[in-house]
């Protein structure tokens, strides 16, 4: 009789069990678990922080604080790339006369800018860039290349300029050695030439100018249009001009 009772109560255990754990089971809260393609929570903070970064960039922009409304775009797009982004950032650049690079950044995502909402200037602003940069070609064109090898002119000139300077330092100081050998009593030279003071020290540097011209142009090379050196002789001497 106790073994038929112990018997029946396994059975009803058996037969209750599996409906209290499919009560408790359904009793359980239900997790919800993100759609497939959803955003995560961590993304959508990160879409949220850009956003604000963005509109700060834009309110940087606006009080011409330029370099920081970079920061503040360069902050977004790590957090989230967004075309928007870069696309304000092109008109910074704009602000700050960077055509080069806005323009570069332009056509490199040109084709995603095109496909992306709240652009609607794109063209203009393009265009804006390829003027001012030819604008700025014209004011200030490239300078030409400075000749690799040096010119008959600048060889040949250098080298005539240090000889005028070596003959006029002789002619200098055959002046200041002359002498007289016959002097008559009101002070005329009769025989030989009395050393002229004046014309020695105008000849002296005469002499010292053509030679250091000759040296800084054989270094440095002739300009454009060279000057043109003249000797003119003076009361007290001779002067050179340039």
């Amino acid at each position: 009789m106790l073994k038929a009772s112990i018997l029946i109560l396994s059975v009803l255990f058996l037969w209750v069990n599996p409906a209290f754990a499919q009560t408790e089971e359904a009793e359980k809260p239900v997790t919800e678990q993100p759609a497939a393609g959803s955003p995560t929570t961590d993304e959508i903070a990160a879409k949220t922080q850009a956003e604000a970064q963005f509109q700060k960039a834009k309110e940087l922009f606006a009080a011409k604080e330029y370099d920081k409304a970079l920061s503040a775009l360069d902050h977004a797009w790590r957090l989230d790339e967004n075309p928007l982004y870069l696309y304000q950032r092109i008109k910074v650049l704009q602000a700050m006369d960077e055509h080069e690079f806005a323009l570069e950044l332009l056509e490199k995502n040109k084709e995603t800018l095109q496909q992306t909402e709240g652009v609607d200037d794109l063209f203009v602003v393009e265009e804006q860039l390829k003027s001012a940069i030819e604008d700025k070609q014209v004011k200030h064109p490239d300078p030409q290349p400075k000749p690799t090898s040096r010119s008959t002119l600048n060889t040949v000139g250098p080298i005539a300029l240090g000889v005028v300077g070596l003959g006029l330092g002789g002619w200098a100081a055959y002046i200041f050695t002359a002498s007289c050998e016959v002097e008559a009593a009101n002070g005329d030279c009769l025989q030989g030439e009395s050393p002229n003071t004046g014309l020695g020290i105008g000849a002296s540097v005469g002499a010292a100018g053509a030679i250091v011209g000759a040296i800084v142009w054989w270094f440095m090379g002739a300009p454009d249009e060279p000057a043109q050196a003249t000797v003119a002789p003076t009361s007290n001497g001779i002067m050179v001009r340039f």
